[in-house]
């Protein structure tokens, strides 16, 4: 039986909505839905004030143990915990494979509602995925070799958030990070939410305007990694 790759696990990153079957099932911005805990974000706020619970403890996915509050107090200048009413939790990926996706609606007390995206590492569905993939059983402990290799990718990209900031290149904004631990510490960051741009479908090309953009990210990428100093190598 052939290994799995490294192209094997690069298969497997693309974006759930990038498939045709997503496609159909992805909500519309601003379509009415339901969240993980049952209530719906864009209830009137004077309702879901009515039926606030303790929020606090909830927890952020059912693989973890990372609650609302844990976070609230690790992301105190963006969100002061004294005027939440209330947080909603929003599944974005339902089965991802190598990362769970959540929104995170936040109730604040005479003001607008926030949104917040938490990204976290997903190992559960990793070896169910490449025996799909490749068509044959893995051999014991193979899959672990792989979730190494999503720790360093998962980390990696949490390097790259901290990095100092690159002039000209768009990021999210990032709240908070915690670096992944197999197996001892939950990974998480916690970014701005982007809900309110959109992405171009996985089976279209780009226009023209939409490919200078992209170089324009590249290039100013690319400017920078030729002027880095050699601390980033840790």
């Amino acid at each position: 039986m052939p290994s799995p790759t490294m192209e094997t696990l690069y298969e497997l990153t693309v974006p759930l909505w990038a498939t045709p079957s997503a496609q159909k099932r992805r909500p519309v911005l601003g379509e009415r839905r339901e969240n993980s805990q049952g209530s719906r974000s864009d209830e009137p706020k004077e309702k879901r004030i009515a039926k606030c619970s303790n929020y606090r403890l909830k927890k952020i996915s059912t693989s973890s143990n990372l609650t609302v509050g844990w976070l609230l107090d690790n992301i105190r200048s963006v969100v002061c915990d004294e005027n939440v009413l209330d947080v909603d939790i929003e599944m974005l990926t339902i089965d991802g494979f190598v990362s769970q996706i959540v929104r995170l609606n936040v109730l604040i007390r005479d003001d607008d509602d926030q949104k917040i995206v938490i990204k976290m590492p997903e190992t559960r569905a990793i070896k169910a995925a490449l025996e799909k993939t490749t068509g044959s059983k893995l051999a014991e402990g193979a899959d672990e070799k792989f979730v190494g290799s999503l720790n360093v990718f998962y980390n990696r990209e949490i390097s790259f958030y901290s990095m100092n900031k690159i002039e000209g290149l768009r990021v999210p904004q990032i709240y908070f990070s915690q670096k992944w631990e197999v197996n001892s510490k939950m990974g998480c960051i916690a970014m701005e939410d982007l809900s309110h741009l959109s992405t171009v479908p996985f089976f279209e090309s780009l226009n023209l305007q939409q490919v200078e953009s992209v170089g324009t990210q590249l290039r100013a990428l690319h400017a920078f990694s030729l002027n880095m100093n050699t601390e980033w190598q840790g």
